[in-house]
C-alpha cells in the first residue's frame, strides 16, 4: 500500500509511519513530502493509495494541495491529519471531498479508518 505522508514535522512523520507499519507491516510504502507543490506533484507521479495530509505545511497549504489533487484525481483518498480541531477546517475538508478529518491525538484510529474502507469495498464487490 503506497501512502503519501504530507507533514513538516519529522517526529510526526516517524510516528505516522510506525502506526501504519505496525498495522499493515511491510506492505506500506511511505512517500514523504512537506509542502503543497511537492504533495501535488508526488501524487500525480506516484498515484498513492492514500494521502495523509497536514493542514499547515512548510510551504503552502494542505487544503490547497487537497483541492488540486482532488480536482485532478477525483478518486484520491485523502485523510487530513491535524492538530487543529476547528469547525471551519472540518467544513473546508468536507467541501473539498477529503475522505476523513482526523486529529493527531486520534492517530491510533488511522489504521482502522483505512481497514474499514477496504472492508466496505470488498463487501460492495461481493454484493
Amino acid at each position: 500500500m503506497k501512502i503519501n505522508i504530507v507533514e513538516n514535522n519529522p517526529g510526526m512523520i516517524r510516528i505516522i509511519k510506525d502506526t501504519l507499519t505496525s498495522s499493515f507491516g511491510s506492505s506500506v510504502i511511505a512517500l514523504i513530502c512537506d509542502n503543497e507543490k511537492e504533495a501535488v506533484t508526488q501524487y500525480s507521479n506516484s498515484l498513492p493509495d492514500w494521502v495523509i495530509m497536514d493542514i499547515k505545511l512548510t510551504q503552502g497549504s494542505g487544503f490547497n494541495a487537497c483541492s488540486e489533487i482532488i480536482n485532478n484525481h477525483p478518486e484520491a483518498k485523502i485523510i487530513i491529519l491535524t492538530n487543529y480541531d476547528d469547525p471551519e477546517y472540518r467544513n473546508a475538508a468536507k467541501e473539498l471531498g477529503v475522505y476523513e478529518f482526523l486529529l493527531k491525538e486520534d492517530l491510533p484510529v488511522l489504521p482502522r479508518i483505512i481497514k474499514d474502507y477496504y472492508l466496505r469495498e470488498l463487501k460492495n464487490r461481493v454484493s
